[in-house]
């Protein structure tokens, strides 16, 4: 037996020390006295009174672990094993990290027991079982799967209520395609598993509902590519292959699928996996050797895809650019481009995860300097993020705050300078509609004196003539005269007015032409390699 009676004399020792030294929370005295009395019935084998000690200290205290513990074993030593194991249990869920060794031990001792019991009908002790399985395993991995079936066969007919030999009962199914079989010892292997152990029982669930997954998209695509849905197949081929990565076969025919519909990219993801997976040397070869002879190729689609890209960025179609850009980076991984792009995208977004997880490739990539990165104008809301300054500085080192808080004082020099421009040049365009304004005033005012004074020439004239020939002209002509003066007088007035407003207007304009010169001037003095127009055109709102 693996764990004998001396195991559990040693865990009742274990326990008395706990006791004595510490390590224990706050002691209660009747609890404590409780449990060193039904300690001390243990060591003398007087395990009823043992039980009944502990189970008095439990009601005292239900949120201790040690009675339930002095209870399990006092169980255990009256074959009262499911009783023994459900105190084992609960004193593990209640002790901390360090004591729930001694509950695992006796959850142990508990499963051997069980084993051994009179009655168990036992053809093999466990070391036997043991052995068989370990055989059964190793023709497992040597890929013998129908003496690994027998062996561990024999094993489960041995001792059919432990789970080990289920388990492998199923994988060498499972590697014969005897999935519907494989599912069921499976099954029985979880069921018979300890909780900490049916992960295995689970995976191996998994891996044959994959399989079936594999086998029937397979089929599918062999129909398909049969039909000359070259293009269906080649997208059930790749799901099935996902699957199961390992069958190279099946990811080198679809990669020569895409490739002969026109999708050198996808090709090229699958090729890439199967030369750094390199479950085969031969196929790992094979995939490089059809990657370098589509490097052409995947360059033009690269080129076309990003063309594709700008033009949903353009269109401010961001989810679509984003998908764009993470095809055109797996068509060539060591291009920072699209990269980049995809950082840009996601900051401009304000996802912030996004673009730290995107940045730190292209970073990588690229090799970027951080001068190039706080370039990004999409940037430039999260340099007042501490989160993102953080990011920075494990990425770059410690001058990241630095040269962060300078950048971010050029692009507000930036900013305010555009600003500045903006408004002269709104000031120069008004201006100049104000002088159309006023010239095509003084034209009017012009044409207006030129008539008032033909008007006076007139009335003078014949007034004149009326005086030769006739008396009393002057009541005629001389109230119109004094008309026609004042009219004129008030044009020269008005024209001296818009001339006035012509001057001024005209000093203003030629004051603001000259301040936008000098600050286009000091735009373009700016750092050339800054994005000056995606930086302008962004939003001005910061991401939170």
């Amino acid at each position: 037996m693996r764990i004998s009676v001396c195991l559990i004399l040693n865990a009742v020792v274990l326990l008395a020390q706990n006791q004595q030294g510490g390590g224990l929370p706050a002691p209660s005295t009747g609890y404590d006295q409780s449990v060193a009395n039904a300690n001390a019935l243990l060591a003398k084998g007087d395990f009823a009174k043992a039980a009944a000690q502990a189970a008095a200290a439990i009601k005292a205290n239900p949120d201790r672990y040690e009675a339930y513990l002095a209870v399990s074993m006092a169980l255990y030593k009256q074959d009262a094993l499911a009783q023994s194991e459900e105190y084992a249990k609960r004193a593990r869920q209640l002790a901390p990290a360090d004591k729930r060794g001694l509950a695992d031990n006796i959850l142990q001792a508990i499963t051997d027991k069980r084993v051994f019991q009179p009655g168990g009908g036992l053809a093999k002790p466990p070391a036997a079982y043991d052995r068989s399985v370990a055989n059964a395993n190793a023709l497992l991995g040597k890929g013998d799967f129908v003496e690994a079936l027998s062996q561990a066969t024999a094993a489960i007919k041995a001792n059919p209520d432990r789970w080990e030999a289920y388990l492998t009962v199923s994988m060498a199914l499972y590697k014969q395609d005897a999935l519907a079989q494989s599912a069921e010892y499976a099954r029985k292997a979880s069921q018979l598993a300890p909780a900490d152990k049916r992960g295995m029982a689970d995976n191996i669930l998994q891996a044959i509902g994959d399989k079936q997954v594999f086998i029937e998209s397979v089929s599918g695509a062999d129909r398909d590519l049969a039909a000359g849905l070259t293009s269906k197949a080649a997208e059930a081929y790749e799901k099935a292959w996902k699957l199961l990565p390992m069958k190279e076969d099946l990811g080198i025919k679809v990669a020569n699928l895409w490739l002969q519909v026109g999708e050198p990219g996808r090709a090229a993801t699958i090729l890439r996996r199967i030369v750094e997976q390199h479950y085969s040397p031969a196929f790992a070869q094979e995939a490089a050797n059809i990657l370098a002879k589509s490097q052409a190729t995947l360059v033009k689609s690269y080129d076309k895809k990003m063309s594709d890209c700008a033009t949903a960025q353009q269109k401010q179609d961001r989810a679509g650019a984003l998908s764009c850009l993470a095809m055109a980076a797996e068509m060539l991984p060591d291009r920072y481009e699209p990269l980049v792009a995809a950082a840009r995208a996601h900051a401009a977004r304000c996802d912030i995860q996004e673009t730290e997880k995107t940045l730190v490739k292209a970073i990588a990539v690229g090799k970027l300097s951080l001068d190039t990165v706080l370039g990004y104008p999409e940037l430039v809301p999260y340099l007042d993020s501490e989160r993102f300054l953080k990011f920075l500085t494990d990425v770059f080192g410690a001058n990241v705050r630095l040269q962060a808080g300078t950048q971010r004082a050029t692009w507000a020099a930036i900013r305010q300078l555009s600003d500045n421009k903006q408004a002269l040049q709104n000031e120069v365009q008004g201006s100049n509609a104000r002088m159309d304004t006023l010239h095509g005033n003084k034209l009017e005012i012009d044409s207006d004196l030129t008539d008032a004074r033909e008007h006076v020439r007139d009335l003078r004239h014949d007034r004149n003539e009326c005086y030769g020939n006739f008396k009393h002209c002057g009541e005629k002509f001389d109230g119109a005269i004094k008309d026609a003066d004042k009219r004129v007088l008030e044009a020269i007035g008005r024209q001296n007015k818009v001339e006035a407003e012509l001057r001024s207007v005209s000093s203003a304009l030629r004051a603001a032409q000259s301040q936008l010169e000098s600050t286009a001037r000091q735009l373009a003095a700016t750092p050339s390699q800054l994005d000056r127009a995606g930086f302008l055109n962004s939003p001005r709102a910061a991401c939170k």
